[in-house]
């Protein structure tokens, strides 16, 4: 199976999911989504909203089934560190601050770790972008 329709078929499963999650959060009594009100600037901010992560998460999968075919499994595993270091990015900016020094460290020695695998899975006398 090539990575687009892996990928293809992530995203349909999302979809099809979609819905569901949304009536347990309703359910659950989540009522954040009444705060935006409901006008035709709030409907298109989250209809951007909602191609924007659909199209970036198309990509994302695209390009991880594709990273997961040619690297080592240990290698590719150390990608997943790209998620922990953009959610306390992103964490930090939507909660309009720095990050902290204990979070800043960690993001650092996490990619500290990245750079140390990667080297340990080059060739010797091959450059390493890094």
């Amino acid at each position: 199976m090539s990575s687009a329709t892996w990928s293809a078929l992530q995203g349909v499963g999302c979809l099809v999911w979609l819905p569901l999650v949304i009536v347990v959060a309703l359910a659950a009594g989540d009522t954040r989504w009444r705060e935006l009100g409901v006008n035709s600037a709030s409907l298109s901010l989250v209809a951007w909203g909602i191609a924007l992560g659909a199209l970036a998460s198309s990509v994302a999968m695209w390009l991880w089934s594709i990273a997961s075919r040619r690297l080592p499994v240990a290698l590719c595993g150390m990608l997943i560190v790209s998620e922990t270091v953009f959610a306390v990015l992103y964490g930090a900016v939507y909660a309009e601050r720095a990050p902290t020094g204990a979070e800043a460290a960690a993001t650092l020695l996490l990619a500290f770790g990245v750079v140390l695998g990667v080297r340990a899975f080059a060739k010797p006398g091959e450059a390493i972008v890094a």
